[in-house]
């Protein structure tokens, strides 16, 4: 009997396949650690114009980078050239992610209707598209934030899997919906990057074989 572990495993990687079927869906993944007081705030590696992004530590959280006015779990700098993923329109429900008046700054508020962080908090994963279209150059990555102590934060994902190839944001908070150890989404990038190229070869081989 396959343990429950390996049909959680199971289903994460039937997942990203279908996700990861794109050409260059995602580049590399960039590791970096909150400070313990001052959280993490820094740009996406390879955006241009730079998107910044913002996780808190374990104190008040407002960076200037964001200036929110209250205290915020999360936040991205955006611009006009990107919009709220329909699918994900339960993040951005009333008192989750939302965007700051006559700016394109959106933050997770410190606490929602579920709690406050540092405690049992639910923070949903939110997803923008890139609106005019157009995909990441090489060399864009992922940032996964860790905490001080090295557990997992979040997980900043970049893709072009919006519509066309687009480009897109994906905003996964500690609190969310589980997902990989930054160890875990390089090992899992490397291999279907290896099951891809394995799938091509023996779909070339057949179609020279039917020839």
């Amino acid at each position: 009997m396959m343990k429950l572990a390996q049909v959680g495993t199971a289903a994460l990687l039937a997942g990203l396949v279908v996700g990861l079927s794109a050409p260059a869906m995602a580049f590399g993944v960039e590791n970096v650690q909150e400070d313990p007081s001052t959280g993490f705030v820094g740009d996406i590696p390879g955006s241009a114009p730079a998107i910044t992004v913002a996780s808190d530590g374990e104190s008040t959280f407002d960076p200037t980078a964001i200036n929110a006015g209250f205290d915020i779990s999360d936040g991205i700098v955006l611009n006009s050239s990107w919009a709220p993923d329909p699918a994900y329109a339960s993040a951005f429900a009333a008192g989750y992610w939302e965007e700051l008046p006559g700016t394109n700054t959106w933050v997770l508020p410190a606490c929602n209707a579920t709690g406050c962080e540092n405690a049992n908090i639910f923070e949903p994963v939110a997803k923008w598209d890139y609106t005019p279209g157009g995909g990441w150059a090489n060399g864009t990555q992922s940032i996964a934030i860790s905490e001080a102590d090295g557990s997992f934060s979040d997980l900043v994902l970049v893709a072009n899997d919006g519509p066309g190839g687009a480009a897109t944001i994906t905003f996964s908070s500690d609190s969310g919906p589980a997902v990989p150890e930054p160890a875990t989404w390089a090992m899992l990038l490397i291999g279907f990057a290896g099951i891809g190229y394995a799938v091509r070869r023996s779909h070339n081989r057949t179609a020279a074989l039917a020839i």
